[in-house]
């Protein structure tokens, strides 16, 4: 398959929003950006768009981009999830809140005195298992904690996703519209 036999499946934005795009590729391409995000500890997604970035800076054709700590817009949520390591068994997992989802990461709220080990998830990737509303299945996000906080009774904990599936993005982009 050639680049130019990319079929292309774009959704517009709303007015300065984000914007996804599905595109179909060779399994060279798909596995080339695969071991890149593997060896960079990134999202797929995340390597995409530094590739477009970088090919868009190189000819001049983004006049400024500014350095945002977020890639993606937050929307507040209030879903209940389980967490824990991924070879955790279903009876260990911790009752936790999502507080709020991205295209990119999640805020998870537990209670202060879960028997999680807050030390260790930062060394490790952890699993967030949740319903979104009108979605027939659970979602398992594979998840790589960027920073954890206390906030009054409970303990914050901020993650990126990590390569999710395609069904898994589509579900997060019908949750984020």
């Amino acid at each position: 398959m050639s680049h130019t036999d990319i079929r292309k499946l774009i959704r517009e934005p709303a007015k300065n929003k984000d914007m996804s795009a599905s595109f179909l590729t060779d399994l060279e391409i798909r596995r080339a950006v695969e071991k890149r995000a593997r060896e960079d500890n990134l999202s797929a997604s995340y390597v995409i768009e530094s590739i477009i970035r970088s090919y868009f800076e190189e000819n001049k054709t983004l006049k400024s981009i500014d350095e945002k700590r977020r890639r993606f817009e937050r929307k507040p949520t209030g879903f209940s999830c389980f967490i824990g390591s991924s070879d955790t068994q279903v009876r260990d997992l911790i009752t936790a809140t999502i507080i709020d989802i991205s295209h990119g990461g999640v805020r998870i709220s537990i209670p202060k005195g879960s028997d999680l080990d807050v030390k260790n998830i930062f060394a490790e990737t952890f699993v967030v298992i949740f319903t979104l509303p009108n979605c027939n299945w659970p979602i398992r996000l594979e998840c790589r904690s960027q920073r954890i906080f206390e906030h009054e009774d409970e303990i914050h904990i901020g993650a990126v996703i990590i390569n999710p599936d395609c069904s898994v993005c589509l579900a997060l982009q019908q949750c984020m519209v």
